[in-house]
């Protein structure tokens, strides 16, 4: 099972970014997800005999001890502003074309410190991936990371798109995938 911790943009943003995916047809929002900014994702393996893995009750302690980190977090946390200010593609088989934030000291900071608090939580049989970890997390919003044709077409189309600028974020949302399924979310402070 596959995880992710993400940054959630407030209403104004959201419905922005959300019109303009909606307008490109983007894989994301055609596959029922909407724009966010991943923290970490992480995967807990299905149990079977090659491979451990977590009982039913670790499951759930889990399950519950990333959410009252969650909310310890949000509630030391000021809701922030983030510039998506280029665009950018990772060099992947996944084609993933994405919005890119201007990074800051400030985003750096919150995701290092971030996972840092969550580090106790991703003790083995739970792997993170390597590419949200401090060090080689590249901030993005992904737009496209479906097939070639979506990439080749999106990527022009993106740059007309009034997505670029100063956007709120204003929530954490735990969510299990493929399947899509909210675990909790929290809002960050006004």
């Amino acid at each position: 099972m596959h995880y992710t911790i993400q940054l959630c943009f407030a209403p104004q943003s959201l419905a922005m970014l959300t019109s303009a995916f909606f307008a490109l047809d983007s894989p994301v929002t055609r596959g029922g997800d909407r724009p966010h900014l991943s923290l970490i994702v992480y995967n807990i393996p299905e149990p079977s005999l090659q491979s451990p893995s977590l009982g039913q009750d670790e499951m759930l302690d889990h399950i519950r001890d990333v959410t009252r980190l969650l909310d310890s977090v949000v509630a030391q946390t000021l809701a922030f502003p983030v510039t998506l200010s280029g665009i950018g593609q990772f060099p992947t088989d996944e084609h993933v074309v994405y919005l890119a934030p201007t990074v800051t000291e400030k985003l750096l900071g919150f995701h290092r410190r971030f996972i840092a608090q969550l580090q106790p939580l991703l003790k083995p049989p739970v792997t993170a991936n390597a590419y949200y970890l401090p060090g080689d997390w590249v901030p993005h919003v992904a737009v496209s990371l479906a097939s070639q044709a979506d990439k080749e077409r999106i990527l022009p189309a993106l740059a007309r798109q009034p997505v670029f600028g100063e956007h709120q974020i204003s929530a954490i949302e735990f969510i299990n995938f493929p399947h899509g399924r909210l675990l909790h979310r929290a809002e960050l402070q006004p």
